[in-house]
């Protein structure tokens, strides 16, 4: 892609085992990074594999027995109605490797992303989330519990 990739400033901070706190934007663009190297070359593009990060970021915020769930409908939501096997493969393939890459970078996130916003100026795009902490949440799947 052509553009560099920024982020605006948030209040809303998570730890990251190998660098302290930051902010979510940056988490979710920590995430998607690999993917956007490879395939955001365009603004379409690049929108859906954040969408792909946040649907992982979120998904890890539910009870393990909802996230598979979860897992398939923002699939089947991202792929076209009747839409050709392959495409729902690759979304579910990408959706894998995100998720794997967000156990090792952010094991508890404790933040919702309720929305996401990406502003392109001048070949630089800037991606701006609300987010919602989750307080009272229980334990992540990475440690088998379940409600």
């Amino acid at each position: 892609m052509a553009g560099k990739r920024k982020n605006r400033k948030s209040h809303a901070h998570v730890r990251s085992p190998s660098s302290g706190d930051i902010k979510i934007s940056e988490a979710i663009l920590r995430l998607a990074k690999p993917l956007m190297d490879r395939y955001g070359e365009d603004r379409k593009r690049l929108e859906a594999i954040i969408t792909l990060a946040i649907i992982a970021w979120n998904n890890a915020l539910l009870p393990v027995h909802a996230q598979r769930a979860f897992a398939m409908k923002s699939i089947e939501t991202l792929s076209p109605r009747g839409g050709d096997a392959e495409l729902t493969a690759t979304v579910t393939y990408l959706l894998e490797q995100i998720e794997e890459r967000r156990k090792k970078l952010f094991p508890h996130p404790r933040a919702f992303i309720v929305s996401f916003d990406v502003q392109e100026s001048v070949g630089t795009y800037t991606l701006n989330v609300c987010s919602m902490p989750l307080s009272g949440m229980p334990e992540h799947a990475e440690k088998g519990e379940s409600e």
